[in-house]
C-alpha cells in the first residue's frame, strides 16, 4: 500500500515563549511551535521545545 504524500509549500516557526526545563530545574527552555502551508491549509505539526543549558547546541547556530 502507497502511502499518502504531502506536499508542503512552506514550514515556519511560531514565536518562542519561554518554558521550565525539567532536567536543570530552571527556566531557561523555550518552546515553538511548528507550522505548515500545505494544498489544504496551514496545519501545526508539532512542537519543539529546547533548554539553552541542557540542549546548547541548538542555540550556539552561527551565521
Amino acid at each position: 500500500m502507497a502511502a499518502d504524500r504531502i506536499h508542503i509549500v512552506d514550514c515556519a516557526a511560531g514565536t518562542p515563549r519561554p518554558d521550565w526545563c525539567d532536567r536543570c530545574q530552571t527556566s531557561a527552555a523555550l518552546l515553538v511551535e511548528l507550522h505548515v502551508l500545505t494544498a489544504e491549509g496551514v496545519s501545526t505539526l508539532g512542537t519543539v521545545r529546547g533548554c539553552s543549558r541542557c540542549d546548547p547546541h541548538l542555540f550556539n547556530r552561527k551565521g
